[in-house]
C-alpha cells in the first residue's frame, strides 16, 4: 500500500464529519443527512467484511442518526450552530477519550499487519488524533463564541473552523505513515495499546 493510499484509509473515518462540516455551509438539513448517509455506508461495510465495530464508525453513526431523527421529528428548527457545536464536542471528547486510553481513533483504519507490529505507527497515530481534537476544538470554540454573541459575524466562524478543517486534513495527508524498517519495534508496553485499538477500538 503506498503512502497516500495509507493517508486515505486514515482520513476515511472522519469523512462524515468532514462532509457534515462543508454542506452545512449551505443547507443543515443536507448536511446531517449526508453525513449520516456516508456513515452508515462506511459502518455497514467495514462491519460485513470484520465483525468489528471501530469506535469512530460507531460514533459517526449514533451522532448523525441521533441528529437527523432530532431534526426530523423533534426539532425541525434545530439551530445551524447547536448542531454543529454538538457534532464537534462529542468527537472531541472522543478523540480525546481514545488518547488518554491509548488508543487513538486513527490507528483502527491502518492496515493490520503494520499496525501489530510498530510502535511508531502508535505514535504517529496519537499525533493525528490529537490533531483532529484540536481542530474539532477550535471550531467547537468559534461556534460556541458565536452562539453566545450574535454580534460577531457568522462568516468569521465559517472561516477559522474551515482554516481548521483543511489543516488538519492537509497534516493527516502528509503526515509520514510509513513505519521504518528497522529499530522500530513496539516497547513491550506499547503492545498491549496497540492491540487493543486495532482489535478493540470501541
Amino acid at each position: 500500500m503506498t503512502e497516500r493510499r495509507i493517508a486515505l484509509a486514515t482520513l476515511f473515518g472522519f469523512t462524515p464529519f468532514i462532509i457534515f462540516s462543508l454542506v452545512t455551509l449551505l443547507s443543515l438539513s443536507l448536511g446531517i443527512w449526508l453525513a449520516f448517509a456516508a456513515a452508515f455506508v462506511i459502518t455497514i461495510r467495514d462491519f460485513v467484511e470484520t465483525p468489528r465495530l471501530r469506535a469512530l464508525d460507531g460514533a459517526n453513526l449514533l451522532i448523525f442518526g441521533g441528529l437527523a431523527l432530532v431534526g426530523g421529528f423533534v426539532d425541525p428548527n434545530l439551530r445551524l450552530l447547536l448542531a454543529r457545536l454538538a457534532v464537534e464536542a462529542a468527537l472531541f471528547a472522543l478523540a480525546l477519550l481514545s488518547i488518554a486510553r491509548s488508543r487513538p481513533l486513527s490507528l483502527a483504519y491502518h492496515r493490520a499487519d503494520a499496525r501489530d507490529r510498530y510502535a511508531r505507527l502508535w505514535r504517529t497515530h496519537l499525533l493525528i488524533t490529537a490533531a483532529w481534537a484540536l481542530a474539532t476544538l477550535m471550531m467547537g470554540i468559534a461556534d460556541a463564541v458565536t452562539l453566545s454573541a450574535p454580534n460577531i459575524s457568522i462568516s468569521g466562524d465559517f472561516a477559522l473552523g474551515l482554516a481548521a478543517l483543511g489543516t488538519v486534513i492537509v497534516f493527516t495527508l502528509r503526515f509520514p505513515h510509513r513505519p521504518s524498517r528497522s529499530g522500530d519495534l513496539p516497547h513491550q508496553e506499547q503492545i498491549g495499546a496497540i492491540n487493543s485499538a486495532a482489535g478493540n477500538n470501541l
